[in-house]
């Protein structure tokens, strides 16, 4: 289990932790120094494990990069880095057995309107595959439906609309993500896939409409 911790106080240069089950209970193995650390993820790749934390602050002065290691002799080891800009969530997905790892990129000199990374593994590192127009992306989340890859944007705030915006859903289709629906949604913070019965939902946390916290969330259904 890998636990992102976000800040120490008011410090987000500390550590994040690596527990391991024995015994009937966790018990920590590593602890990684983060900056940040907003969201985290892990995955298989070329029969390895990695890690991924998104971080979502700025160090001496620089936005600290999202980092990817690599599991070797019993920890994580860090092998690339990827630049970010105050990512709040980092995701790993396949698509026709090709591993993605996608970023959202919350802030861009002060605007939410800025691109979020999709990026590619070319089996020795992460490539960028395709940048996303998003506003205040918050998170990633992708979904598989009779077979075709799709993947689902939260978007937190537009520089115009505020918190009143839409977030997107993209679907794979051969060498890039393209837009397939987009949805009205309300200082999102995340959006998240599920199925019951054979059928497959989406739950829209809506968050803040710029003057109160009591919005509705909202659940679809793919038809």
């Amino acid at each position: 289990m890998a636990v992102g911790i976000y800040l120490n106080g008011n410090n987000p240069n500390t550590n994040s932790f690596i527990y391991k089950w024995q015994n009937n209970h966790f018990v920590q193995v590593q602890a990684i120094a983060t900056q940040g650390a907003h969201g985290v993820t892990i995955f298989h790749t070329s029969g390895q494990l990695y890690l991924a934390f998104a971080s979502n602050s700025i160090s001496g002065g620089v936005k600290a990069p999202s980092k990817v290691y690599k599991w070797i002799n019993s920890q994580f080891v860090a092998i690339q880095s990827l630049p970010s800009s105050y990512a709040h969530r980092i995701h790993s997905f396949k698509v026709n057995g090709h591993t993605f790892l996608a970023r959202t990129n919350y802030l861009n000199n002060g605007s939410p309107n800025t691109n979020s990374i999709i990026n590619k593994w070319n089996g020795t590192a992460f490539t960028k595959f395709q940048a996303i127009q998003t506003r205040g992306a918050v998170s990633f989340q992708s979904l598989v439906i009779n077979g075709e890859t799709y993947l689902t944007v939260g978007n937190h705030k537009d520089v115009s609309t505020g918190y009143k915006t839409y977030s997107v859903i993209y679907k794979a289709t051969g060498a890039q993500f393209t837009k397939y629906q987009e949805l009205s949604t309300v200082g999102a913070f995340e959006l998240h896939p599920f199925s019951y019965k054979g059928e497959m939902y989406l739950i829209v946390l809506n968050y803040w409409d710029g003057n109160n916290y009591n919005v509705n969330s909202e659940i679809y259904k793919w038809v």
